[in-house]
């Protein structure tokens, strides 16, 4: 997506340097899949990854979509579980992937806060934005927004999503 919408404005060389990004990405989401499809925890080797792969993550895209992503975490991610780590990275992963492509977004804010209770991810970004009234008026809501109520749900979590068109998405 990324490529196609810069293909009319960069020269060969630069396509395949973006060709070269891309499957260094493609690369790493196998890992990630292989990691979800064998329900590995979020030590590797005796680390812990899980900051390392919401980074990793946010800059790939940084890179891809010349998007501004900022991210901040409060409190201590080690007394998370392991499930709630894994819902907490796939629900920034669709909130940035729908603001990227369908909100066409400039600018995410990513929060998260973690204290001895609960567990908070904020999302906000300055797309597009859309109408949940009509979608869900029209039963249209998207495999996005679909993923991240069934993950939430997983874990008996809450999710509040706010969007009004031409003001982006708060999830």
């Amino acid at each position: 997506f990324a490529l196609i919408k810069k293909i009319d404005t960069i020269n060969t060389k630069q396509i395949a340097e973006e060709l070269d990004l891309f499957r260094d990405t493609t690369d790493s989401v196998m890992k990630s899949l292989r990691a979800t499809i064998y329900d590995l925890s979020w030590r590797k080797n005796g680390a812990n990854t899980f900051l390392e792969d919401i980074q990793n993550y946010i800059c790939e895209i940084k890179r891809h979509c010349n998007i501004e992503i900022l991210f901040d975490i409060k409190g201590n991610h080690e007394i998370l579980t392991t499930a709630l780590k894994k819902v907490i990275y796939r629900i920034i992963c669709e909130g940035i992937s729908n603001a990227v492509r369908h909100g066409m977004a400039t600018q995410i804010k990513i929060n998260i806060n973690i204290d001895k209770s609960k567990g908070v991810l904020f999302i906000k970004d300055n797309g597009s934005g859309f109408c949940m009234e009509d979608l869900m008026k029209k039963r249209n809501i998207g495999l996005g927004i679909s993923n991240m109520q069934y993950i939430v749900d997983s874990v008996k979590g809450n999710i509040n999503i706010q969007s009004e068109i031409h003001q982006g998405t708060c999830i």
